[in-house]
């Protein structure tokens, strides 16, 4: 080999270290979700302050079965998140969560604040990063509470 192919093998291998350095930082670095939060809306059952759902149109399951009047709320520009029971600190979410599993959404952690507010529930308006709640199991069963009522 010349001089002149192991200097441009060198600037390739640099380079590629350089890019899946940067390409792991992308995928991995923890995002956060923009929230504004709304309102709350007191509801009779008892809620356990875990769950947390995030709605792209006004047919969501949780916003008929609770009755929530959304008529001022544009779906087009924003998603709106419902937290039951504790209202969020905030929902991080990860690039590469979407490649992972088979729904093509990232998949978020929300984080909650301390006060546990049995019969309440927080509306908080996002940006338009589809994000789905990675404890699914405790969200089905609070649908199904809800829908079994």
């Amino acid at each position: 080999m010349t001089i002149r192919c192991l200097i441009v093998l060198g600037l390739v291998s640099i380079f590629l270290s350089i890019f899946s350095f940067w390409l792991c930082w992308y995928l991995y670095m923890p995002n956060v979700l923009q929230m504004e939060y709304m309102r709350y809306i007191p509801v009779e059952e008892e809620q356990k302050g875990t769950a947390w759902s995030m709605a792209k149109d006004a047919d969501h399951r949780v916003i008929t079965d609770y009755g929530i009047d959304i008529t001022d709320f544009d779906f087009n520009e924003n998603f709106l998140v419902i937290s039951t029971g504790r209202p969020l600190k905030s929902i991080v979410y990860r690039r590469i969560s979407k490649f992972l599993w088979p729904y093509s959404v990232y998949k978020g952690i929300a984080t909650f604040k301390d006060q546990l507010n049995d019969n309440q529930i927080y509306l908080y308006r996002t940006e338009k990063i589809s994000c789905h709640y990675d404890d699914l199991f405790s969200f089905t069963a609070l649908i199904e509470k809800v829908a079994s009522e």
